[in-house]
């Protein structure tokens, strides 16, 4: 029987800086959090550390900061928003590339993702790794809907022409929907699936038959990962 994860929000700041010079030190906290854990691991972050690093006086933080997991809660938002900047410029240009292209690059840019923020500070993701998965949080953020628009939805219909925009729209909204689902279950009951290329390959193809079966194209056709 296998245990959930439960989907536990993280602690969140006490207050948003309202002014420039708050702002510039609220940054300058999360950064110098990012280098700690960086440079010397989860295991090295404490405030003590936190105030020599950012030169911000412990009474500081706690002004805006419950906890150090807010603090790494903060860190984490601002590496996701960021990720999605960066993933939907690259997805522009990969797009060029045709349909399965695109498919490869949103599987593999999501595990590298959660990969990348395991390895930033383990113990704080794997207690919170479903809040911050890509696909639920995209589609928090209604980017989901912005990026079959521009990316995922003329990528189909370059690959497939003749169908109509609402016919696109429809199969790619639906195809990254399915694809989001099955990430997230595997996250939440069977994240070994994560590092599992057999896993990337299923996900690859489960979402290129969707897009086929959707448009009535055939898909019989070999697809390879």
């Amino acid at each position: 029987m296998v245990s959930p994860i439960s989907l536990v929000a993280p602690p969140q700041p006490k207050k948003q800086p309202q002014q420039k010079r708050s702002h510039m030190m609220v940054n300058v906290i999360i950064d110098s959090c990012k280098k700690i854990l960086q440079e010397h691991g989860e295991e090295a972050f404490n405030v003590s550390v936190l105030e020599q690093v950012s030169g911000v006086g412990k009474g500081s933080i706690y002004q805006y900061f419950p906890n150090l997991d807010a603090v790494v809660a903060a860190l984490f938002e601002r590496e996701f928003l960021e990720f999605v900047a960066r993933g939907k410029i690259t997805a522009g240009l990969i797009g060029k590339d045709g349909l399965a292209s695109l498919i490869r690059f949103i599987i593999d840019d999501a595990v590298a993702w959660h990969t990348r923020m395991h390895s930033l500070h383990s113990s704080f993701y794997d207690q919170y790794k479903l809040f911050f998965d890509v696909g639920t949080r995209f589609f928090e953020l209604s980017d989901s809907e912005d990026f079959c628009r521009n990316y995922l939805g003329p990528t189909i219909a370059a690959e497939f022409p003749g169908h109509s925009i609402k016919s696109i729209s429809e199969t790619a909204n639906l195809a990254l929907n399915q694809l989001n689902s099955l990430f997230f279950a595997a996250l939440r009951y069977y994240p070994e699936k994560l590092a599992d290329q057999e896993f990337h390959q299923l996900l690859y193809v489960t979402m290129q038959n969707f897009i086929r079966a959707s448009l009535n194209v055939d898909t019989t056709s070999a697809l390879e990962y």
